[in-house]
């Protein structure tokens, strides 16, 4: 038995009690205790800037991952979150343990919802019953994947499992939990218009073509992430990152998130704080291990040693990001320091060609996908880079939506294909490594085949002990590096606007993160 139990995150703004002692006569009055303080209450408005998000409203079933929490987080809780640390933190539940292997028991705190009623078992078995159900049709049914039946008792609900899944305290957490009785009674349709969650936050209106507003819980409520330290919130939606910038030049909002990284030294030069947040994902050209040039690993170790990564940093991403060796940043379980990125050698990369017998260099077909964080840039300087060693890598443009769908099943027929790998669901190795693994076939998108890697993350991913499943991913992630499977490029830090005075003391993938929030 693995216990895991955590006390409840303390409120950011506490009581200090204070007695006044008056010296005095023995025949003098006593004076009368001094009252405490009032807490300060939040105060002041932040209007933030930030995309078009991929739902469009604030049904929590369609919210399960960062980009579509962003605007249910202030309002809703789930049984944990994740801080900004990759830590998996208390929220309505106060403390969770596994009971066997495949068994997890989770403690049900003292909580309310915004209308006063308390947070019951039957809330929660309810919300979760809704999202597990096929019919419903809401991605939170993908969170219970890994579930074979769950039920409750008192203040427990536990969950019996279909395999052993050490991630679920972490998964869990992304179903927000919902009044089930209100929502029962409304209909989803009326009560997602302003819905009633436990969060920090109550909501006030919402509108995804424009923008949705928040305003802070009194004091008299109680919210697992503490009470926020300001009165407003305003999530204003704008698509174009251009006009978020504009939006904050001309003070119509307070922040402008994920900002072009060539405007950071001109706000940065007309007073605005940047913000650079180490995003959830790395960016990489994956590279075939099964057919032409690329299926030799000192043709990929060249390729990798082709490429100056740090100018990459300085030239697309404005210096805002890390070199990347094994696909993981360093808040991910698994992440191992100790693989140092290759470093830019095209003497070396020009040596291993002609081991390989490629000394005349060759071609290949190299696929890219532009988004907000691959631009087209970044094909062109990786494809200069790989002439400059003999390399001619064709590049083809494909459009998102094609592009995902052959990065998911075995059509990725390009020798050098983009990928972006995200670990924001579980910030484990786990939510990267399974497409170099045997969990997926590669009809159904898998990237390597490797008995020695596939041996440790298969452990890996069963082990119930933090510390010995993060030595295991560690050493699998050494083998991906060594084999070089991928050109590891970086890990992108996406850059944020900030008037002067406005403070975030933890990063953008902290279920906290409005609760922070402060002028100062």
């Amino acid at each position: 038995m693995i216990p895991r139990s955590l006390g409840r995150l303390a409120s950011p703004v506490s009581l200090l009690a204070l007695s006044a002692l008056v010296a005095c006569s023995p025949t003098a009055p006593t004076a009368a205790p001094a009252p405490p303080p009032a807490a300060a209450g939040p105060t002041g408005k932040v209007t933030i800037a930030i995309g078009a998000q991929t739902i469009a409203s604030m049904e929590t079933g369609r919210a399960t991952v960062s980009a579509s929490l962003a605007t249910i987080w202030p309002a809703f809780d789930g049984l944990t979150f994740i801080d900004d640390k990759g830590q998996v933190q208390p929220a309505l539940a106060t403390s969770w343990r596994t009971v066997d292997d495949k068994t997890w028991e989770f403690t049900l705190g003292d909580w309310t919802f915004h209308n006063g009623r308390p947070v019951t078992l039957d809330d929660v078995l309810g919300t979760f019953r809704r999202y597990s159900d096929p019919n419903e049709r809401l991605p939170a049914l993908a969170l219970f994947n890994s579930v074979d039946r769950f039920d409750g008792a008192g203040k427990t609900i536990t969950f019996t499992m279909k395999l052993v899944d050490p991630t679920f305290p972490a998964v869990i957490g992304l179903a927000m939990v919902t009044p089930i009785r209100e929502l029962r009674e409304q209909g989803p349709d009326e009560f997602f218009r302003k819905p009633i969650g436990s969060g920090p936050f109550r909501v006030v209106s919402t509108d995804y073509q424009i923008a949705n507003v928040y305003e802070a819980m009194g004091a008299e409520h109680r919210s697992p992430r503490g009470r926020p330290k300001v009165k407003e919130l305003e999530l204003r939606f704008v698509p174009e990152a251009s006009q978020r910038v504009a939006a904050l030049q001309t003070g119509q909002v307070d922040m402008a998130a994920g900002i072009p990284t060539s405007a950071v030294r001109q706000l940065e030069s007309a007073g605005f704080t940047i913000q650079r947040g180490a995003g959830n994902a790395t960016v990489s050209y994956l590279l075939d291990t099964r057919n032409g040039p690329t299926a030799d690993r000192r043709v990929r170790l060249a390729i990798n040693y082709a490429i100056d990564k740090e100018a990459i940093i300085q030239a697309i991403y404005g210096g805002s990001g890390r070199v990347d060796s094994h696909l993981l940043g360093p808040a991910a379980l698994g992440h191992n320091a100790s693989l140092q990125p290759y470093p830019f050698d095209p003497a070396r990369a020009r040596q291993l060609l002609a081991e390989a017998g490629y000394a005349n260099g060759f071609t290949v077909a190299m696929t890219h996908a532009t988004t907000g964080t691959t631009p087209k840039d970044l094909a062109e300087l990786v494809q200069g880079q790989l002439r400059d060693v003999g390399i001619t890598a064709n590049v083809q443009i494909r459009e998102l939506a094609i592009w995902t769908q052959e990065n998911n099943n075995d059509q990725k027929n390009a020798a050098i294909w983009m990928q972006v790998l995200n670990w924001d669901q579980t910030f484990e190795a786990q939510s990267v490594y399974r497409w170099f693994s045997s969990d997926f076939t590669w009809d159904r998108g898998r990237r390597w085949e490797d008995a020695e890697f596939d041996r440790l993350y298969q452990q890996a991913k069963t082990t119930l002990d933090r510390e010995q499943r993060a030595r295991l991913y560690q050493q699998a992630a050494a083998r991906l590096h060594a084999e070089a499977v991928s050109l590891f490029l970086v890990q992108p830090f996406t850059p944020s606007a900030l008037k002067k005075g406005l403070v975030f003391p933890v990063g953008g993938s902290d279920a906290r993160y409005y609760v922070a929030m402060r002028w100062e």
